[in-house]
Protein backbone atom coordinates (compact mmCIF):
# COMPACT_ATOMS: atom_id res chain seq x y z
CA UNK A 1 0.00 0.00 0.00
CA UNK A 2 1.18 3.39 -0.55
CA UNK A 3 1.45 6.30 1.74
CA UNK A 4 -1.50 8.17 -0.78
CA UNK A 5 -3.38 4.76 -0.48
CA UNK A 6 -3.14 4.65 3.55
CA UNK A 7 -4.16 8.62 4.01
CA UNK A 8 -6.84 7.72 2.00
CA UNK A 9 -7.92 4.85 3.89
CA UNK A 10 -7.10 6.28 7.27
CA UNK A 11 -9.55 9.18 5.96
CA UNK A 12 -12.42 6.93 4.97
CA UNK A 13 -11.79 5.04 8.02
CA UNK A 14 -12.29 8.19 10.84
CA UNK A 15 -15.54 9.49 8.60
CA UNK A 16 -17.06 6.09 9.63
CA UNK A 17 -15.93 5.98 13.02
CA UNK A 18 -17.37 9.85 12.88
CA UNK A 19 -20.59 8.83 11.32
CA UNK A 20 -21.05 5.55 13.83
CA UNK A 21 -20.48 8.25 16.81
CA UNK A 22 -22.74 10.67 15.71
CA UNK A 23 -25.61 8.04 14.97
CA UNK A 24 -25.04 6.59 18.20
CA UNK A 25 -25.13 9.91 19.67
CA UNK A 26 -28.48 11.06 18.54
CA UNK A 27 -29.94 7.36 17.95
CA UNK A 28 -31.00 7.49 14.28
CA UNK A 29 -30.02 3.76 13.71
CA UNK A 30 -33.31 3.30 11.60
CA UNK A 31 -32.50 6.55 9.54
CA UNK A 32 -29.81 5.53 9.11
CA UNK A 33 -30.06 2.04 7.51
CA UNK A 34 -32.44 3.34 5.17
CA UNK A 35 -29.38 5.35 3.93
CA UNK A 36 -26.73 2.95 3.86
CA UNK A 37 -29.68 0.47 2.02
CA UNK A 38 -30.40 3.43 -0.37
CA UNK A 39 -26.42 3.85 -0.91
CA UNK A 40 -25.69 -0.12 -1.41
CA UNK A 41 -29.04 0.20 -3.89
CA UNK A 42 -27.28 2.89 -6.11
CA UNK A 43 -24.22 0.71 -6.16
CA UNK A 44 -25.42 -2.18 -6.84
CA UNK A 45 -27.55 -0.37 -9.72
CA UNK A 46 -24.60 1.58 -10.86
CA UNK A 47 -22.41 -1.28 -10.58
CA UNK A 48 -25.14 -3.63 -12.95
CA UNK A 49 -25.26 -0.58 -16.10
CA UNK A 50 -21.66 -0.73 -15.92
CA UNK A 51 -21.51 -4.25 -16.75
CA UNK A 52 -24.14 -4.46 -19.37
CA UNK A 53 -22.76 -1.39 -21.03
CA UNK A 54 -19.48 -3.40 -21.19
CA UNK A 55 -20.44 -6.30 -22.22
CA UNK A 56 -22.28 -4.54 -25.06
CA UNK A 57 -19.63 -2.90 -26.00
CA UNK A 58 -17.11 -6.00 -26.21
CA UNK A 59 -19.73 -8.26 -27.60
CA UNK A 60 -18.47 -8.92 -31.85
CA UNK A 61 -20.34 -7.20 -34.09
CA UNK A 62 -19.30 -5.76 -37.64
CA UNK A 63 -16.33 -3.36 -37.49
CA UNK A 64 -16.37 -0.11 -39.61
CA UNK A 65 -14.78 2.47 -37.24
CA UNK A 66 -11.20 1.41 -35.67
CA UNK A 67 -8.51 3.44 -33.82
CA UNK A 68 -10.16 6.61 -34.37
CA UNK A 69 -10.89 6.60 -38.40
CA UNK A 70 -13.79 4.86 -40.29
CA UNK A 71 -13.17 2.38 -43.12
CA UNK A 72 -14.35 4.45 -46.35
CA UNK A 73 -12.53 7.71 -45.37
CA UNK A 74 -10.73 9.29 -47.87
CA UNK A 75 -6.68 10.38 -47.30
CA UNK A 76 -7.33 14.08 -46.56
CA UNK A 77 -10.14 13.18 -43.80
CA UNK A 78 -7.75 10.47 -42.32
CA UNK A 79 -4.84 12.84 -42.14
CA UNK A 80 -6.87 15.36 -40.08
CA UNK A 81 -7.13 12.92 -37.43
CA UNK A 82 -4.33 10.88 -36.99
CA UNK A 83 -1.77 13.77 -38.50
CA UNK A 84 0.67 13.39 -41.15
CA UNK A 85 2.08 9.87 -41.50
CA UNK A 86 5.32 8.76 -40.69
CA UNK A 87 6.19 6.97 -43.79
CA UNK A 88 4.20 6.49 -47.75
CA UNK A 89 4.13 2.73 -49.46
CA UNK A 90 2.61 0.59 -51.39
CA UNK A 91 1.87 -3.17 -49.96
CA UNK A 92 1.29 -4.66 -53.51
CA UNK A 93 -0.07 -4.36 -56.97
CA UNK A 94 -3.75 -3.82 -55.94
CA UNK A 95 -3.07 -1.37 -53.22
CA UNK A 96 -2.89 2.23 -54.46
CA UNK A 97 -1.59 3.82 -51.59
CA UNK A 98 -0.20 2.60 -48.08
CA UNK A 99 0.53 4.78 -44.66
CA UNK A 100 2.87 4.27 -41.66
CA UNK A 101 2.65 5.61 -38.38
CA UNK A 102 5.61 5.48 -35.84
CA UNK A 103 5.82 6.41 -32.19
CA UNK A 104 8.44 8.71 -31.50
CA UNK A 105 10.52 6.30 -28.80
CA UNK A 106 10.42 2.96 -31.39
CA UNK A 107 11.15 2.54 -34.63
CA UNK A 108 8.06 -0.22 -34.83
CA UNK A 109 5.34 1.28 -36.84
CA UNK A 110 2.10 1.84 -34.10
CA UNK A 111 -0.46 2.03 -36.49
CA UNK A 112 -0.54 1.00 -40.56
CA UNK A 113 -3.27 2.02 -43.51
CA UNK A 114 -4.12 0.22 -46.70
CA UNK A 115 -6.27 2.90 -49.11
CA UNK A 116 -7.74 1.18 -52.33
CA UNK A 117 -9.31 2.59 -55.42
CA UNK A 118 -13.32 2.92 -55.46
CA UNK A 119 -15.50 2.29 -58.15
CA UNK A 120 -15.40 6.16 -58.64
CA UNK A 121 -11.43 5.96 -59.04
CA UNK A 122 -11.39 7.79 -55.25
CA UNK A 123 -9.28 6.79 -52.53
CA UNK A 124 -10.66 5.10 -49.90
CA UNK A 125 -9.47 3.21 -46.23
CA UNK A 126 -9.15 -0.51 -46.85
CA UNK A 127 -7.48 -1.64 -44.14
CA UNK A 128 -6.10 0.51 -40.51
CA UNK A 129 -4.04 -2.13 -37.96
CA UNK A 130 -3.06 -0.62 -34.56
CA UNK A 131 -0.39 -2.19 -32.58
CA UNK A 132 -0.51 1.14 -29.90
CA UNK A 133 -2.65 -0.33 -27.21
CA UNK A 134 -5.10 -1.57 -29.40
CA UNK A 135 -8.82 -3.29 -27.88
CA UNK A 136 -11.62 -4.98 -29.78
CA UNK A 137 -14.21 -7.18 -28.78
CA UNK A 138 -12.70 -6.46 -25.74
CA UNK A 139 -9.57 -8.45 -26.74
CA UNK A 140 -5.90 -6.42 -26.43
CA UNK A 141 -2.41 -6.88 -26.99
CA UNK A 142 -1.17 -9.37 -25.41
CA UNK A 143 -4.29 -11.56 -25.20
CA UNK A 144 -3.08 -14.94 -25.58
CA UNK A 145 -4.08 -16.98 -28.22
CA UNK A 146 -6.17 -19.58 -26.40
CA UNK A 147 -8.50 -16.54 -24.83
CA UNK A 148 -9.56 -15.48 -28.79
CA UNK A 149 -10.22 -18.58 -30.06
CA UNK A 150 -12.23 -19.46 -26.45
CA UNK A 151 -13.94 -16.13 -27.36
CA UNK A 152 -14.80 -15.94 -31.24
CA UNK A 153 -14.35 -19.52 -32.26
CA UNK A 154 -11.76 -20.68 -35.37
CA UNK A 155 -11.43 -17.92 -37.71
CA UNK A 156 -12.39 -17.77 -41.49
CA UNK A 157 -9.21 -17.14 -42.79
CA UNK A 158 -5.55 -18.02 -41.76
CA UNK A 159 -2.90 -16.07 -42.88
CA UNK A 160 1.33 -17.34 -42.26
CA UNK A 161 4.33 -14.99 -42.16
CA UNK A 162 6.90 -16.39 -44.89
CA UNK A 163 8.99 -16.78 -42.07
CA UNK A 164 6.10 -18.77 -39.97
CA UNK A 165 6.72 -16.83 -37.08
CA UNK A 166 3.26 -14.84 -37.09
CA UNK A 167 -0.06 -14.91 -38.23
CA UNK A 168 -3.40 -13.00 -39.29
CA UNK A 169 -6.38 -14.65 -38.13
CA UNK A 170 -9.27 -12.74 -39.77
CA UNK A 171 -12.95 -13.29 -38.98
CA UNK A 172 -14.44 -12.34 -41.95
CA UNK A 173 -17.96 -11.98 -40.69
CA UNK A 174 -17.21 -9.14 -38.70
CA UNK A 175 -14.44 -7.34 -40.94
CA UNK A 176 -11.32 -7.92 -37.83
CA UNK A 177 -8.48 -9.36 -37.63
CA UNK A 178 -5.61 -10.41 -34.75
CA UNK A 179 -1.92 -10.69 -35.54
CA UNK A 180 -0.89 -13.01 -33.56
CA UNK A 181 2.97 -13.76 -32.68
CA UNK A 182 4.19 -16.15 -29.97
CA UNK A 183 0.67 -16.93 -28.79
CA UNK A 184 -0.08 -13.46 -27.67
CA UNK A 185 -2.23 -10.84 -30.21
CA UNK A 186 0.36 -8.14 -31.05
CA UNK A 187 -1.75 -6.16 -33.63
CA UNK A 188 -5.57 -6.05 -34.41
CA UNK A 189 -6.46 -5.07 -37.81
CA UNK A 190 -10.19 -3.92 -39.00
CA UNK A 191 -10.57 -4.33 -43.27
CA UNK A 192 -13.46 -3.65 -45.50
CA UNK A 193 -13.54 -7.68 -46.73
CA UNK A 194 -12.45 -8.96 -43.42
CA UNK A 195 -9.45 -10.35 -44.87
CA UNK A 196 -5.81 -9.56 -43.63
CA UNK A 197 -3.24 -11.75 -45.90
CA UNK A 198 0.32 -11.25 -45.61
CA UNK A 199 2.15 -9.68 -49.03
CA UNK A 200 4.97 -13.26 -48.35
CA UNK A 201 2.82 -15.09 -46.59
CA UNK A 202 4.21 -18.85 -46.46
CA UNK A 203 2.75 -21.65 -48.54
CA UNK A 204 0.68 -23.16 -45.68
CA UNK A 205 -1.80 -20.58 -46.20
CA UNK A 206 -3.64 -22.65 -48.89
CA UNK A 207 -3.37 -25.74 -46.74
CA UNK A 208 -5.06 -23.80 -43.61
CA UNK A 209 -7.78 -22.43 -45.70
CA UNK A 210 -8.89 -25.68 -47.04
CA UNK A 211 -7.60 -24.76 -51.13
Amino acid sequence: MTLGDGIVTATVLLLVAAGLYLIGKHRKWVQAGKVVCGLLALLILTGLTMWGYQKYENRPHRVTEFANVQLGMKPADVKIILGEPSGVYEPDESSNLGWVYKESYSEEYSSYLVFKKSESGEQQLDIICDRSYPRLFGITDYTSLSTVLKKLGQPSYESISGDGLSKAMSYERWGASFMIEKGVVKAICASTDGRITYTASSEQDDENNGS
